[in-house]
């Protein structure tokens, strides 16, 4: 979901990079994220049934794969507790803090529904990963949360993730957008940056 306007308070910190700064690296996707930018990018392209937000990610994969990257694809677990409210006022189900949700509070998390339309783009997206040889990891809540922790474990070089989220979760390098096509470059933040320019402080 984000922390309202991080972005913009963190637009000092942003750093546009070649694509082949990449090379080489190991680099964890927050799928969701990047099936969202694909399938909004694709809207006014196509209708769903031509699946352009898959041949986007396709071409996406290829051109890292290119560059000798390492990839392993992330994917949402369960919705936690403290974001169920928030999750069911976006879906419309409530409009206001019910009972319900009060009760909620007390229920560690809540699996996702793995027959909605977004699960079945999320399953595509996994099985066509697995056919370029791209490994695909179930977080156990966010997946922001588990690419932050890769991350900061030093398991991967940076995280794809539009969610600046993954920045409360202890994510060190984080690319928001990627643009192929030439000049192709990426969107980075570091968290270094963050700390010296801001002092804002992460998780260590």
């Amino acid at each position: 979901m984000g922390v309202k306007n991080l972005w913009d308070i963190l637009e000092s910190c942003k750093q546009t990079l070649p694509l082949h700064h990449l090379q080489n690296k190991r680099l964890c996707v927050d799928l969701s994220c990047w099936l969202i930018q694909l399938q909004n990018a694709s809207k006014s392209r196509a209708s769903p049934k031509e699946k352009v937000h898959l041949m986007s990610l396709f071409h996406r994969v290829r051109a890292l794969i290119a560059l000798n990257c390492s990839l392993i694809f992330v994917t949402d677990g369960s919705i936690p507790s403290i974001k169920l409210s928030t999750y069911r006022r976006r879906l419309g189900l409530v409009s206001e803090v019910t009972q319900e949700d009060t009760n909620l509070r007390h229920v560690p998390s809540l699996r996702r529904n793995t027959g909605s339309e977004f699960s079945c783009m999320i399953k595509e997206a996994k099985v066509l990963g697995l056919a370029l040889g791209i490994p695909c990891l179930d977080g156990q809540e966010e997946a922001e949360a588990q690419c932050a922790l890769l991350n900061s474990a030093n398991l991967c070089d940076g995280c794809f993730s539009s969610d600046s989220d993954i920045f409360l979760f202890g994510a060190r390098t984080v690319y928001r957008e990627i643009v192929l096509g030439e000049p192709g470059y990426v969107i980075c933040y570091e968290m270094a940056d963050i700390e010296r320019k801001l002092g804002l402080g992460g998780v260590h």
